[in-house]
């Protein structure tokens, strides 16, 4: 029973720290998007503007 805990300890930081980084990369990715459709159609209306 001990050998499983420690186990399982053992996998359950890992497996929860990759899931997290995996969120905030995925955020970041997202904003960067963002950013970069709102600098497009800004650079979109400009053009259509002159």
């Amino acid at each position: 029973m001990e050998r499983k805990d420690i186990f399982a300890r053992r996998f359950r930081r890992p497996t929860h720290s990759l899931s997290h980084r995996r969120c905030l990369q995925h955020l970041l990715l997202r904003s960067i998007i963002a950013c970069e459709c709102t600098f497009r159609f800004r650079l979109g209306e400009r053009l259509l503007r002159t």
